[in-house]
């Protein structure tokens, strides 16, 4: 709790553009999203792959 109540009373450095952060750090949260999709329909498909397979099989 300390260390947040000090980061909130420092002063902002004057070369940080706060506009251009938060566009930057949303970039990001998007890219991390779009990771975390594509991973889930890669899993999906290695599923799909493997009940296709055990069909075959029988």
């Amino acid at each position: 709790m300390r260390l947040a109540e000090k980061s909130d009373s420092e002063k902002t450095p004057d070369e940080m553009d706060i506009p251009e952060e938060l566009s930057r750090r949303q970039d990001r949260l998007i890219a991390i999203a779009i990771a975390k999709a594509k991973e889930k329909i890669e899993q999906r498909a290695g599923e799909r792959y493997v009940s296709n397979r055990n069909m075959k099989e029988k």
